[in-house]
């Protein structure tokens, strides 16, 4: 999202944490994105909703119980318990996992590379998210919750990439019909829901600003 300056604006949010209003836990920043099946649930309701209403900031909001039950999979599947389930806790995944934990420095230190932009993440053959961005500058912020967040989940296939499949999966995307709507701020939003993939990406009308992708 990219606010015009001094504007005030509704946006549209999704919580991460359940039993977040019961909780006495204070507000603070995590240091992990959600992780790709977290961010695949929200971003699928989205574009669905979109496909059959209009866009406003109200009309963009995800499906809560979707996405507070993908967050307890994702705990489970780490095996982290969370009184609140809190997806904030799946840290403590990597707290105990002393090798994934090493991975995550040693990939936090090493990048992004001069001149990246983006990130395609491959379990094994198959390639499951991108994360594309308009500069080096725009990625950089975001990196070290990026690795995190793909860390923090086992591979899900096995086999050899390639750039090649990399390359297709990023096509897929720029190919796709998508649903397109005025941006909350500046830009548009491009949704895109088919059963291959889930994606959205804000576009000026000289650059993609930011586009993710996920596959099914």
């Amino acid at each position: 999202m990219l606010v015009p300056a001094g504007a005030t604006l509704e946006i549209p949010v999704t919580c991460l944490e359940q039993g977040r209003w019961g909780s006495r836990r204070e507000f603070s920043s995590g240091e992990v994105m959600a992780p790709r099946r977290v961010r695949r649930t929200k971003q699928d309701a989205v574009a669905a909703r979109l496909a059959t209403v209009g866009g406003r900031a109200a009309e963009r909001h995800s499906d809560q119980g979707a996405v507070w039950h993908s967050v307890d999979l994702e705990l489970d599947r780490m095996g982290v318990s969370s009184p609140s389930r809190a997806m904030a806790d799946g840290d403590a995944y990597l707290e105990r996992d002393t090798r994934r934990s090493a991975a995550v420095a040693d990939l936090v230190g090493k990048g992004p590379l001069p001149g990246q932009c983006g990130v395609v993440v491959a379990h094994g053959r198959r390639i499951v998210a991108a994360d594309l961005f308009a500069t080096p500058d725009l990625l950089r912020p975001h990196w070290p919750a990026l690795v995190r967040s793909h860390l923090l989940e086992r591979p899900t296939s096995d086999g050899h990439h390639s750039a090649g499949r990399a390359l297709r999966f990023i096509g897929r995307l720029a190919g796709a019909t998508s649903e397109r709507r005025e941006g909350l701020g500046h830009g548009i939003e491009h949704h895109v829901r088919t059963d291959r993939i889930v994606g959205q990406a804000l576009v000026l009308p000289t650059a993609c600003i930011h586009a993710a992708a996920f596959a099914r």
